[in-house]
């Protein structure tokens, strides 16, 4: 633990060190809002840190100095998601997580009105989560994906890119953009193709028809873990955790997780080549239906309605300090 989250603990909740091991990793997980402020204040105070701070340096020592205050197990491991509390304790592995998840995400497309005739999806590995832990004592940022996920996310860069290329478009403002409205501001941005927008349309239709169809269908028998190295800089260590399979999800642990993920450890070498196969693939099967719809003049396609889409004014208010 480094001497300034010490002394913050020290000053604000000395009763911390006073507690076993399993107690502290569970206040870890505890809400306690008005402490979290306080040791968090202590802490940019001693680094000359705010959060409207815009240095990659400060940013990055204040989250390696906070990680032992949330992270548990011998690599302070946490999960940087909303739902990084006490309720991770129920889980046993990763398996169960993201069977919860699942049934989440069913119950809410279930229930939401937008998707009246929503089909279930059965249980997949749909694991998808950002992380930090110390690896051989030093502070890393995670990525942890299925291989379906980490395929698909592949997948959607080259679409992105090829689309890009065959017709290109970019977003424009269309003639209510920004006009005020009951409950906000209309969101109006349309896609400009140089008049090939029915073209665009069919083909980025078709992306996400067969992105859809396909995304269960990669393989789900590598009951490995793959270590793919993500090093962006000084201020940005990175590391992508693939998981080949639902079955291995069974054998990982938050509390152990690093461990657990060294002990099936696979060749990398395996799932590049299950990712160059899903893109080749993609690839033809876009080139092909692009032939298709060149054959109906790009004008005569209709497009569909757009949908009004009102932004509230305290998302206009958050986007702004973005910016700024």
């Amino acid at each position: 633990m480094n001497k300034i989250l010490q002394a913050a603990l020290m000053r604000h909740h000395n009763d911390f060190f006073k507690m076993s091991k399993e107690e502290q990793e569970i206040f870890k997980l505890q809400d306690h809002d008005e402490l979290d402020e306080k040791i968090s204040a202590f802490v940019m105070k001693e680094l000359d840190y705010s959060e409207d701070e815009t240095s990659p340096e400060k940013q990055f020592e204040y989250n390696k100095i906070m990680l032992p205050y949330r992270g548990i197990g011998n690599n302070n491991f946490m999960l940087n998601e909303f739902d990084w509390n006490e309720k991770i304790l129920k889980y046993k592995n990763l398996y169960e997580y993201n069977e919860d998840c699942h049934n989440w995400q069913e119950d809410a497309c279930k229930s939401d009105e937008n998707f009246p005739n929503y089909k279930p999806t059965k249980l997949y590995n749909r694991f998808c989560a950002w992380a930090r832990a110390e690896i051989n004592g030093e502070f890393n940022y995670l990525n942890l994906n299925s291989i379906q996920i980490w395929i698909q996310w592949a997948l959607e860069e080259f679409s992105s890119e090829w689309i890009e290329k065959e017709i290109p478009h970019e977003y424009v403002s269309g003639p209510n953009d920004g006009k005020k409205t009951k409950g906000g501001y209309m969101w109006d941005m349309r896609i400009d193709a140089n008049g090939l927008e029915g073209w665009y349309e069919q083909i980025n239709d078709f992306h996400h028809k067969w992105m859809n169809e396909k995304f269960n269908n990669h393989v789900d028998e590598l009951d490995k873990v793959y270590l793919v190295d993500r090093d962006e800089g000084e201020f940005d260590p990175g590391k992508d955790y693939i998981f080949g399979s639902m079955n291995i999800l069974k054998q990982i642990t938050f509390k152990n997780f690093l461990a657990d993920c060294e002990k099936f450890k696979g060749d990398v070498a395996d799932i590049e080549a299950c990712k160059e196969s899903a893109v080749a693939e993609f690839k033809t099967a876009l080139e092909n239906e692009l032939i298709e719809i060149k054959k109906t003049p790009a004008n005569m396609m209709k497009l569909k309605k757009k949908r009004k889409v009102v932004m509230a004014d305290s998302f206009i208010e958050d986007l702004n300090n973005i910016e700024e």
